[in-house]
């Protein structure tokens, strides 16, 4: 005799948190009032994962929960996590919950349209590598990254009482930055600049040489 069971996919909890932040932050009368994705569902874990569709299967294993978590690599029993095993998983999520609200601004802010291709084509990409949310270029430099500030250690949780810090990167430079849409602005305008730069430096040694063949 077996026993039903509820899975939630990852995916759909990922998209469920990213809508009900964007429900919560659309009621803010200010925009210092709104959360990210990572703070809402800090916050209201166990709520956004039970409020997600889940699939019901069955199993002949009778010691199987009666909810369980897919992350894809691995399947958790939650059925009886606590406040504080929810807290431990926000933590996990933390930076993953970071890169999609990262994708989600690029994809939607009409202002970030070049980012957007850059994106779409390849020119970027949107990582967890280096173990925090971050935007690189085609060569692996940091154009944009949402990292922890606890004991400078930008791999920990963006939760920690110690905050988190916005920062868009301009070379090995890296200045800090209000908001997350004001970052990846940031980022836009510092990839646009090193591009022209990088033209210029091309362009120079032809206009030299033309120089010195008019000469």
């Amino acid at each position: 005799m077996g026993k039903q069971y509820k899975v939630v996919s990852i995916n759909d909890v990922l998209d469920n948190a990213a809508l009900q932040t964007k429900e919560y932050n659309s009621k803010q009368e200010y925009y210092d009032d709104d959360k990210t994705y990572f703070q809402m569902f800090h916050d209201n874990a166990e709520s956004i994962i039970k409020s997600t569709p889940s699939t019901s299967k069955y199993t002949s294993d009778e010691t199987t929960g009666d909810l369980v978590l897919d992350l894809g690599n691995k399947k958790i029993d939650i059925s009886n996590y606590t406040e504080e095993d929810y807290k431990a998983l926000s933590d996990d999520l933390s930076h993953q919950l970071a890169a999609k609200e990262i994708e989600d601004t690029i994809k939607t802010d009409p202002e970030l349209s070049d980012l957007n291709r850059r994106l779409s084509n390849g020119e970027i990409s949107i990582d967890t590598d280096r173990e925090y949310a971050s935007l690189s270029d085609s060569n692996g430099e940091l154009v944009f990254s949402i990292e922890s500030n606890k004991n400078h250690n930008p791999s920990k949780s963006l939760n920690s009482d110690e905050g988190f810090r916005f920062i868009a990167w301009d070379g090995e430079y890296g200045g800090d930055q209000p908001t997350l849409s004001d970052g990846l602005k940031s980022a836009q305008s510092n990839i646009q600049i090193l591009e022209a730069e990088a033209a210029l430096e091309i362009d120079e040694p032809e206009q030299k040489s033309r120089s010195s063949y008019r000469a």
